[in-house]
C-alpha cells in the first residue's frame, strides 16, 4: 500500500487513523493531508458508496439527502438482529462487559451497525446536528449513534493530539519519489560499544524502510575502527536486537575492519597527492589551532617525510603522531580543518586481534567502505550535517569510483532519556546494571519495560525523513502502547498487600448454588481433579473442596480464551472505606452485603437479587487458601534532575493474586485488574508505565 498520510485537523481523516491503528500500518502526520481514498480498504457497494459520500459531506442540506439514502440501504440490509437493541443484561459484571463486544473496535469495519457509526462520527457536521437533536427524523441512524457514541472518544482524542507530531508535507514521500526506479542500497553502521539504544533506532528502521520501499537491500556495518570501546559482546548484541526485537533481516553483515588493507591504501593515496601529512601536535594544542584556524607545525612535511612516518606508524612506532587529510585550516566549516584520519591505539582488536596498530577515523572509513559496498544512500542524522563535506571531499580526492549520496534527517530525542553511550557505559560500570535493564533507553530495556515494539517502529516511522529535531513525550509512546497491549492482555485479580484485608463470605453454598447455572468446577484439595456437582453438598466448614469458575481471560478479546479461578469462602479484598449495610460487587461473583467489620476481616452476605448496576464498589476478590504471592516492580528516570544516577529509580512491592497468574509466560504482558498492566521479567512483573488505574479513594 502507497504512504498513507493523516491530518489530525479534519475529523474524516479520523477513519484512516483507526485503520492505520488496527492494521500496524505506519503512517505520516501531514496537516496538509488529503483525504484518504477509502475504495482502497473498503468493498465496492451500494452501503460503502454512501458511506463514502456521507463522511466528506459539510452542507446541511446535501447531508441530510445522503442520510436519506443510508437509512433506505441499510433497510434493505435484512439483518438478522436488531443492531440498536439493548442486549440482555446479566448480574454480574463479566457479562455486562462482554456483551457482544459492542465496546470493541476491532471489528469497526467488518461489522455493518459499526461500520455506519464511525463515518457518521467522522463527519464534520453530524455530531453536533446529534447534540443539538437536529436529525431526529432519522430514527435508526441515531439510534445507532446513540448507543456507539462513547465507543471512539479515546481514539478521538489521540487523534486530535497528532496535531502537536505534525510533520512538514511530503517529506518522506518526497524521498521515497527521488529513489523511485533507482538501485538503493542503504546501511546502518553502528558502533559495536554498546547494545541497540533509542537513539539508533531511527536511523535503522529509515534505512531499512527506504531499502524495503524501493526494492534495495540494507546493509548492517559494525564501525568498528575504536578498540578501546568494542567487543564481539556487543557485535553479538546488536545482532540479535536488529533480528529478533526489531525483526529486520539485513542483506548482509559486515565489518569496517573487513576492509583495512584497503582503507591504509586509501591512506598511502592521500600521502602520494599531498593531501594527507604525519603530527605529532599534542591534543589540547591541535583543538586549539583548529578552532582558531591556525596551520599545524606539521602540515609543511614533505610527501617522503610523511610516507617515512606513516610506514613506522603502521608498525606502531610514534604512538604520539597521527595522520591528517589536508584540506583547509581555514575553512569556515571547521569540521574541514584538517581531520584526523589515523591515530594510534594500543589495543587488542576484537577481529583483527593485534595485527594493526593504527586504526582510520570514522569520518575517513565511511565513505571509502560506502563506495566498496555500493552503497547508494546513506541516512543520517542531521548533527552530522557539518561533516557531510569531509565525506565529499573524500569521495571527490581519493577518486572513489562509486559516490553515494547522503540524506540527512532529524535527530529524534526521547523526554527526560539520556542517550550518550559516554554516560550509559558509566551507569552500567558504576552502579552495576546491565544494559538490558529496564530503566536503560536500549531496545532490551524498553522492552523489558512492556512496550511494544510494533509501537515504536510505527511512531517512529511515522514522523518520516524531517529537518526539525524534536524531543518524543514518553506519554504518547505509552498511550498507544496501552491501546496495543490492551486488546492482547490477559487480566487476573490481584491485591497489593499493603492495602489489602481479609474477607469471609457467610452464605457460601447459597453463592455456590447460584454459581452453578454458569461454568462452576468443583475441585477436591487432596486429588486435584474435579468432582461432579450432581447432588454435592456444600457447606461453609467443606475443607476438601474448593471451586473454580470459568472466567474470560479478556473481555475486549474472547479468542484468548478463559482461565479457571479459584473460589473459597475467605478471600483477600482491596482495602476501601466500606461501612455495615453496603452493599459492593465483587468481580464474576455478584451482589453482596456487608454484615460485619473488625480489625481482622470483615464478613460478607451475598445477595443474589443484588444489581451491580446499583453499587458505587465493584472489586476484584483473591481467594485465600488458593493463591500466589508475586513480586512486582515499579521503574522511574534512570537519572535525576541533575543528571546523577536515580538511586530511586526502583520500587518492589508485593501482590497475592489468583493462582493461574503463574501460568503466564516470560515476556508477556498482563493486566492486573484495576491497577495496571504488567510485563511478565522473569520471577517479577514489571509495571509498564503510565498504565495505572485512576481511582478514586
Amino acid at each position: 500500500m502507497a504512504e498513507i498520510f493523516i491530518n489530525p485537523k479534519e475529523r474524516p481523516h479520523f477513519i484512516t487513523y483507526i485503520y492505520c491503528k488496527q492494521n500496524n500500518i505506519p503512517y505520516v502526520v501531514d496537516l496538509k493531508a488529503q483525504l484518504f481514498d477509502f475504495t482502497k480498504i473498503l468493498e465496492k457497494d451500494t452501503l460503502n458508496d454512501v458511506l463514502i459520500k456521507i463522511v466528506q459531506e459539510n452542507n446541511f442540506k446535501s447531508l441530510k439527502e445522503d442520510l436519506q439514502k443510508l437509512e433506505k440501504v441499510y433497510s434493505h440490509l435484512n439483518i438478522k438482529e436488531n443492531p440498536v437493541e439493548t442486549a440482555e443484561t446479566t448480574e454480574t459484571v463479566e457479562s455486562t462487559q462482554t456483551n457482544s463486544n459492542e465496546n470493541d473496535l476491532s471489528d469497526i469495519f467488518s461489522n455493518t451497525t459499526k461500520r455506519i457509526f464511525l463515518f457518521l462520527f467522522s463527519n464534520k457536521i453530524f455530531p453536533g446536528l446529534f447534540n443539538k437533536n437536529q436529525l431526529e427524523s432519522f430514527g435508526i441512524l441515531i439510534q445507532i449513534y446513540d448507543k456507539f457514541k462513547n465507543l471512539c472518544q479515546n481514539e478521538m482524542s489521540e487523534f486530535q493530539k497528532l496535531k502537536l507530531y505534525s510533520q512538514p508535507t511530503g517529506t518522506l514521500s518526497k524521498t521515497t519519489q527521488e529513489l523511485k526506479n533507482k538501485d538503493v542500497i542503504t546501511r546502518f553502521p553502528p558502533e559495536p560499544s554498546g547494545y541497540i539504544h533509542l537513539g539508533h533506532v531511527k536511523a535503522l528502521l529509515l534505512n531499512e524502510n527506504m531499502a524495503h520501499k524501493n526494492n534495495g537491500k540494507m546493509v548492517v556495518r559494525f564501525d568498528d575502527t575504536n578498540p578501546l570501546k568494542e567487543s564481539q559482546i556487543f557485535v553479538d548484541a546488536m545482532k540479535s536486537d536488529i533480528t529478533h526485537i526489531l525483526g529486520i533481516s539485513p542483506w548482509k553483515w559486515t565489518f569496517t575492519s573487513d576492509y583495512f588493507e584497503q582503507i591504509l591504501e586509501k591512506a598511502d593515496f592521500l600521502i602520494q597527492k599531498g593531501l594527507a601529512y604525519c603530527d605529532n601536535t599534542d591534543q589540547e594544542q591541535m583543538a586549539r589551532e583548529r578552532f582558531d584556524g591556525v596551520p599545524s607545525k606539521c602540515r609543511s612535511n614533505s610527501v617522503s617525510q610523511n610516507f617515512q612516518l606513516f610506514r613506522q606508524m603502521k608498525e606502531g612506532k610514534h604512538p604520539e603522531y597521527c595522520l591528517r587529510a589536508k584540506i583547509d585550516h581555514e575553512n569556515v566549516n571547521k569540521a574541514m580543518r584538517d581531520p584526523v584520519i589515523y591515530r594510534f591505539i594500543d589495543k587488542t582488536h576484537h577481529k583483527t586481534g593485534t595485527k594493526y596498530r593504527i586504526y582510520p577515523t570514522y569520518d575517513f572509513a565511511c565513505p571509502i567502505v560506502d563506495s566498496l559496498e555500493g552503497i547508494s544512500h546513506s541516512f543520517r542524522t542531521n548533527e552530522y550535517r557539518d561533516r557531510n563535506s569531509v565525506y565529499y571531499w573524500f569521495i571527490k580526492n581519493l577518486e572513489l569510483q562509486h559516490k553515494p549520496t547522503i540524506k540527512d534527517f532529524s535527530k529524534l530525542s526521547f523526554e527526560n532519556t539520556v542517550l550518550s553511550k559516554r554516560k550509559l557505559k558509566k551507569v552500567v560500570e558504576d552502579n552495576g546494571l546491565e544494559w538490558c535493564d529496564p530503566r536503560m533507553p536500549t531496545l532490551r530495556g524498553i522492552r523489558r519495560l512492556g512496550l511494544d515494539i510494533s509501537v515504536l517502529k510505527s511512531y517512529i516511522l511515522s514522523q518520516g525523513i524531517t529537518q526539525k529535531n524534536s524531543t518524543v513525550s514518553w506519554d504518547k509512546i505509552w498511550a498507544e502502547n496501552k491501546i496495543k497491549i490492551d486488546k492482547e492482555s490477559d487480566r487476573y485479580y490481584g491485591i497489593e498487600t499493603s492495602n489489602m484485608l481479609s474477607a469471609k463470605i457467610l452464605n457460601f453454598e447459597e453463592m455456590i448454588a447460584e454459581l452453578r447455572k454458569k461454568d462452576l468446577i468443583a475441585i477436591d484439595k487432596k486429588s486435584n481433579l474435579s468432582k461432579s456437582l450432581s447432588n454435592l453438598k456444600i457447606n461453609n466448614e467443606n475443607l476438601d473442596l474448593y471451586f473454580e469458575i470459568k472466567v474470560l481471560l479478556n473481555r475486549k478479546n474472547p479468542d484468548q480464551g478463559s482461565k479457571n479461578t479459584a473460589i473459597t469462602p475467605k478471600i483477600y479484598l482491596p482495602l476501601e472505606n466500606v461501612n455495615v449495610n453496603d452493599e459492593i460487587t465483587l468481580m464474576n461473583l455478584g451482589n453482596f452485603i456487608v454484615k460485619n467489620i473488625n480489625d481482622k476481616e470483615i464478613s460478607l452476605m451475598f445477595n443474589k437479587n443484588g444489581d451491580f448496576k446499583k453499587t458505587a464498589l465493584k472489586l476484584q476478590w483473591v481467594s485465600q487458601d488458593i493463591c500466589e504471592k508475586q513480586k512486582m516492580v515499579e521503574y522511574g528516570d534512570l537519572f535525576d534532575k541533575d543528571g546523577n544516577f536515580n538511586k530511586d529509580s526502583m520500587f518492589e512491592f508485593d501482590y497475592i493474586c489468583e493462582a493461574g497468574i503463574k501460568n503466564v509466560k516470560d515476556g508477556q504482558t498482563i493486566q492486573i485488574e484495576r491497577m495496571g498492566f504488567f510485563y511478565k521479567d522473569g520471577d517479577k512483573f514489571n509495571l509498564v508505565p503510565f498504565t495505572k488505574q485512576a481511582r478514586k479513594k
